[in-house]
């Protein structure tokens, strides 16, 4: 930074909400503080002007009877700030409003300074809060913080800077460039308020329409005394030589006799100025005159008239650091309260990234109502005054809770502090909590020394096995009966009650588990299915379709003995007793296991198994009008949905509202949408809704809301909640509390469960062992990612032994053959000091073939001197192999790194963050994060991804973040991540990789500052397997034939030339590979989906269209739409299949010719040998039995699979394979779920 600095910039810091500039050293100097307060709400019902009141009839000679702007919180305001300047700014980023008020203040002690600050800051709030009801500031903070002081001049940075032609600041980073110019306003701004808009309203308008998206316009202000009409003798000496004495007496008077009644008025030393900035040094000039015309028109008149002037030459260099801290220009005048509301006022129209609502009128619950202990939040009035904590009753928790709201607006956080204030306060109420995604276990850090139980079904660390077959004391017909419905259930639709089994099926399940449950010496897994097997051997002669069935029931229930599933399930007897469950806090978290090969149908299962016992269990503590026990349901959509029955039954979760209040069992239930059993909303005493835009018509009935706080619902601040309790009939507004997540590893969850719950280890000895190993892999991992900065001596020793394997196998090693390493490394050693390089590279250098360099090669990487390291080629989707002196993928990143310099770096665009921020960059005019995710090809694991995400997470809810961007070094990376980042329903995470088609996306969002598009127009495409990946083939190109391609190219032209942007680029090339549905039409032209048909109507001749059934809901029907010339059907099946082999890690190959044969099929799985073919039409039968046979003759050992779209095909396929004598050697499998996932689970095994 250049010119004459009072205060050093480059050291500044910043503490929580201010930011401190030092003259001098930091310790001795003086210190200048400044804190931002941004406009974050305007109420819709804002009124910033009023007519004028005229007391005396001497003043109707100097007056006319008009209106004027409100200034009397200006005038109050002198009252308190005394060495407080403080300066208005609206500031234009893109289009982007910002109404900011930035207050600064000097001492020498810094600690006095920032509680004299904060002070000051707390009057301006609350004197603007009380002057316009509903108005809404955000102290900025941090990151926030920073951008916004330094976004005047683009962001701060080590620029060079110049002038040119002669009025014109140019700030240079590398290549790139930002103009700025500065305009002065001198002289008093007319008055006008009795125009249709406000001046501000009018000024910011003509901004808009004009075309000048980036400037700043700065009213510095400070307070010189509040005048008094009669006391003119008495005024301040020191001021006289201001230009308010200079004027005529009369002219004073006569505009001093506008203010109210009041008759006194606040004098200020007002500076205005306009910074405009722009990339294009020709526009900046074209703005400026622009400029200078709009605030001519807005601020003069027929009194007073503004004169504007562009400040030049050294001027501009010399005044940079006074328009940094937003100071006067030296171009002062004095103005009363009045005048400077012109400048000053509250916009009345709405504008871009200002919100506009007003709070509606909520009852307050009285003080004394509440349970202190179980303190939930503060009760909120109507600006979002906290006005007292409150808290819930135990006995209204004993009538359950329903708590519900959009992702991230604070549902899960809400539930934990409750669960920490009963762990604290109530020991002796247990809990049990189902937790779908891992939420819940940050509790064993903050459970006051209270021990936390923590399961996760399908690991060692945290094992849970149980005996579904075991009815503990429970009778066993009943358990058996019970036992049989959840079976049912797991094969029930979602969205219907219909059973999948036939009633045959069903029989045969009702009888076994019957003698399975009932006889003690068979419950077990085991039993049940050689039960089954015995059930088809006895009846087989009196009933020929009996093993069929029995095959079809085996089937079906075969996910129970495969993968982790076996490890809960088929077991003798339960880890656990329930009666030592019911007596703990535990934490039930499946993340695991979905993340694993398990369904949400599994987990919804094992959901209902647990919750049956808890019910039996709770039954036998006979009544009580006290809470004993709480069970919480996450996420209780999956569990407890909305169904349409047939008849008047309720499943488990639903028994606990309705039944279990007289024995002491309570349940609190967590969902996104109220789309859950309407039976557990109206049995919860307690409904807390967060945010929810989707069903703010049903939350309103059940909260009794009326229509303004209906609408509110829609936009609740993060945090902020409406509840309704029992013990009061009226909803209110509360801000409820919020606790940090923190991150959990696997170790710190087997240590707390080892601690306090040791019996759930076999053999703590082999466990330690476990975790030990897996540290080891972890030391050597983060040394490999340079993710750690420092390790002790002894890891460094163990990951030299594993890296290195045992030193005495070294010792083996001849002498001679060591010299002989040795020179090979010193030949090798002088190419790759400074950067990797490929054999072809290496071979190039030292001249000697490829043959004895891939030798040479293998000997320097088994002796740990090179290694060999997989990298991207930027160019195309391909990789290349490159060896290295150091296995440090730190390559690649410096690579991305310098591209990123290159391409994405320019002042106040997109820049650095320091080293205590946890992301790399961020792009400063959106306030979106950037996190460079570079990882080794073959290292990626989900558990440590989601562990790392935790902390972006964490970090971005403190910032205010709400947008990442995630760069990571490989394709594969990127569709993992993408896959993982869905599962997790993690949203406001775009992800790219390291390659020319993303980058280009990438840099042309940055260049055109619109992220709008990047964060939800861009359809990521996670089509692409890893396989083709390393073919060089995306999905593109293997469904779209040239000819085809080109063709709907035409059409494409032809469509954009007729209608324009009626019809988005990205939905026609929909058309051509991805075939949306009508739901995704709807969403891509933002229409309803009753009026798809309309809307496509006018290019319906290019277009067809299949109903196609659900793969996950054999009921459900969707319509897609594609180009004419496309097999819709077909392809629209092998995408969901395709989807299913990305979810398993499956690699496959799809359209490519095998074994140099071209062959006919639709997918290959080469480390299954395994070809797919589909049918979805009988037409297409006509030609299965050549290709069949072509892959018979041409593929030997090779097992080849038919998916038939429905039942009919499949029974015509069986029929015609027993023809053609083919039934031995060809599977048939029905495109549904409950036959595609058990055959991907086997053949996975």
């Amino acid at each position: 930074m250049v010119g004459n600095l009072k205060f050093n910039v480059r050291n500044r810091e910043i503490i929580n909400s201010a930011i401190i500039l030092h003259k001098g050293s930091k310790d001795k100097g003086v210190s200048k503080a400044i804190s931002i307060l941004e406009i974050a709400n305007i109420p819709n019902n804002i009124r910033v002007r009023e007519n004028r009141l005229l007391m005396k009839n001497v003043e109707k000679i100097f007056t006319d009877n008009s209106q004027q702007y409100l200034h009397y919180h200006l005038t109050a305001m002198m009252n308190y700030l005394k060495d407080t300047r403080f300066s208005y700014e609206i500031s234009l980023n893109n289009n982007r409003i910002h109404f900011r008020l930035l207050i600064s203040m000097k001492d020498k002690n810094k600690t006095e300074l920032l509680e004299k600050l904060k002070t000051e800051v707390e009057i301006i709030e609350e004197i603007y809060k009380t002057s316009f009801p509903g108005l809404k500031f955000s102290l900025l903070t941090d990151v926030k913080l920073d951008n916004a002081w330094g976004d005047i001049i683009g962001g701060i940075g080590n620029y060079h800077v110049q002038v040119i032609d002669d009025d014109i600041l140019q700030i240079n980073q590398g290549k790139k460039k930002l103009f700025i110019q500065v305009v002065k306003l001198i002289d008093k701004p007319q008055i006008k308020a009795q125009n249709a808009k406000t001046q501000i309203d009018n000024l910011i308008m003509s901004l808009i329409s004009s075309k000048i998206t980036n400037g700043s316009f700065i009213i510095n202000v400070k307070p010189i005394e509040i005048y008094k009409f009669g006391e003119e003798d008495k005024f301040n000496d020191s001021n006289k030589n201001l230009n308010f004495i200079n004027d005529s007496y009369s002219n004073i008077r006569e505009s001093l006799l506008k203010i109210r009644h009041v008759e006194m008025t606040g004098l200020w030393k007002v500076s205005a100025y306009f910074v405009l900035r722009s990339q294009d040094k020709d526009r900046i000039k074209v703005n400026s005159k622009k400029l200078v015309a709009i605030l001519d028109s807005i601020f003069s008149g027929n009194k007073f008239s503004v004169e504007t002037k562009l400040v030049k030459k050294k001027k501009l260099l010399y005044f940079l650091p006074k328009f940094l801290g937003r100071n006067n220009l030296n171009n002062n005048v004095v103005i009363s309260s009045e005048r400077l509301s012109t400048y000053f006022h509250i916009p009345e129209e709405p504008f871009p990234s200002i919100s506009r609502t007003t709070i509606p009128t909520f009852e307050l619950p009285p003080e004394d109502l509440v349970n202190e202990k179980l303190e939930i939040g503060t009760v909120l009035y109507q600006d979002s005054t906290e006005l007292f904590p409150i808290g819930i009753d135990l006995m209204d928790l004993r009538l359950n809770m329903f708590v519900t709201g959009l992702i991230g607006m604070g549902k899960t956080t809400f539930v934990k502090n409750i669960l920490k204030k009963i762990s604290k306060f109530y020991p002796k109420i247990n809990w049990i909590v189902l937790d779908w995604k891992g939420d819940y276990v940050d509790l064993i850090k903050n459970s006051s020394n209270t021990p936390i139980l923590v399961l996760r079904p399908g690991t060692d660390e945290a094992p849970f096995h149980i005996n579904m077959f075991n009815p503990y004391k429970g009778d066993g017909e009943e358990h058996a009966q019970k036992l049989f419905s959840l079976m049912i259930e797991l094969f029930k639709s979602d969205f219907n009650n219909k059973p999948e089994l036939s009633v045959q099926m069903e029989r045969v399940c009702r009888e076994v588990i019957r003698e399975v449950v009932c006889n003690s010496k068979k419950r077990s897994l085991r039993s049940f299915f050689k039960e089954l097997e015995l059930y088809g051997k006895q009846h087989a002669s009196s009933n020929r379709t009996i093993l069929m069935t029995i095959n079809a029931l085996i089937n079906r229930f075969d996910r129970f003995r495969s993968g982790n599933l076996k490890k809960v399930f088929d077991v003798d007897k339960n880890l656990l007793d329930f009666d030592v469950l019911m007596k703990e806090k535990v934490v039930f978290d499946f993340n695991y296991l979905l993340s694993n090969g398990g369904t949400k149908e599994d987990v919804r299962f094992l959901m209902n198994l647990i919750l049956k016992y808890i019910i039996d269990f709770a039954l036998k503590r006979g009544l009580t009008n006290e809470l004993k026990h709480l069970v919480i349901v996450e996420d209780a959509q999956l569990l407890l949905p909305a169904v349409l029955r047939e008849v008047a039954e309720t499943n488990l979760g639903e028994d606990i509202p309705l039944l279990l209040r007289g024995v002491g069992q309570a349940m609190i239930s967590v969902a996104t949408r109220p789309e859950i059993s309407p039976d557990v909303i109206s049995n919860s005493g307690i409904k807390v809704s967060f945010r929810s835009t989707y069903d703010s018509k049903k939350i309103a009935n059940y909260q009794n809301l009326n229509k303004e706080q209906e609408e509110y619902l829609k936009i609740l601040p993060e945090r902020e909640a409406i509840i309704t309790i029992p013990s009061f009939q009226y909803p209110f507004r509360i801000n409820s509390t919020y606790t940090r997540p923190f991150s959990i590893v696997d170790k710190e969850i087997y240590n707390n469960n080892k601690r306090n719950f040791s019996f759930l280890y076999k053999n703590l000895e082999q466990m330690d062992e476990k975790l030990i190993n897996n540290d080891n892999r972890e030391i050597s991992c983060a040394i490999k990612e340079k993710q750690i900065d420092s390790i002790s001596a002894r890891d460094l020793k163990k990951v030299s032994q594993i890296e290195n394997g045992n030193p005495r196998e070294k010792e083996k090693t001849s002498d001679a053959e060591l010299d002989s390493i040795k020179k090979l490394y010193e030949k090798f050693k002088p190419l790759l000091k400074d950067n990797p390089l490929d054999k072809y590279q290496i071979g190039e250098n030292l001249q000697i073939p490829i043959s004895q360099l891939e030798k040479e090669i293998d000997k320097l990487i088994e002796s740990h001197h090179i290694y060999e390291i997989v990298l991207p080629v930027f160019g195309s989707n391909s990789l290349k192999k490159v060896y290295a002196l150091n296995n440090d993928i730190n390559f690649l990143l410096k690579h991305v790194e310098q591209k990123i310099e290159k391409d994405f770096i320019f002042p106040g665009t997109f820049g650095h963050l320091s080293n205590k921020h946890i992301f790399d960059y961020i792009w400063y005019s959106e306030n979106i994060y950037i996190k460079l995710f570079i990882k080794d090809y073959n290292i990626l694991d989900q558990e440590g991804f989601g562990k790392e995400v935790t902390d972006w997470i964490t970090e971005m809810s403190e910032k205010g973040i709400t947008k990442a961007i995630i760069i990571t070094g490989f394709i594969k990376h990127k569709y993992k991540i993408n896959n993982w980042l869905k599962n997790w329903e993690l949203q406001g995470f775009e992800v790219f990789c390291y390659q020319k088609e993303d980058w280009t996306k990438l840099r042309e969002m940055i260049r055109d500052e619109n992220p709008d598009i990047l964060f939800e127009n861009i359809q990521v495409n996670k089509k692409i397997s890893n396989q083709r990946i390393k073919s060089n083939k995306n999905e593109n190109t293997a469904i779209i034939s040239r000819k085809d391609d080109n063709y709907n190219r035409e059409i494409i032209s032809e469509i954009k030339k007729d209608f324009g942007d009626t019809y988005p680029n990205i939905l026609l090339e929909q058309f051509n590979f991805k075939f949306p549905s009508t739901e995704e039409v709807a969403d891509y032209i933002g229409c309803a989906i009753t009026e798809v048909e309309s809307e496509l109507k006018p290019i319906k001749k290019y277009l067809k269209s299949k109903k196609i059934r659900e793969f996950d809901s054999p009921n459900s029907y969707k319509i897609h739409y594609g180009w004419s010339n496309k097999k819709i059907g077909r392809q629209v099946l092998k995408r969901n299949i395709i989807d299913q082999l990305i979810i398993n890690n499956i690699s496959f190959k799809t359209d490519v010719d095998l074994f140099e044969k071209h062959l006919d099929f639709e997918i290959y799985l080469p480390n299954h040998s395994t070809v797919v073919n589909i049918i979805f039409e009988e037409k297409e039968i006509n030609s299965l039995k050549n290709t069949l046979m072509q892959q018979l003759n041409n593929l030997q050992n090779t097992k080849i699979v038919i998916i038939a779209y429905n039942i009919e095909l499949k029974d015509k396929l069986e029929k015609l394979l027993k023809v053609w004598n083919l039934t031995n050697k060809i599977k048939i499998i029905l495109y549904d779920w409950s036959e595609i996932k058990p055959w991907i689970r086997r053949i996975t095994k």
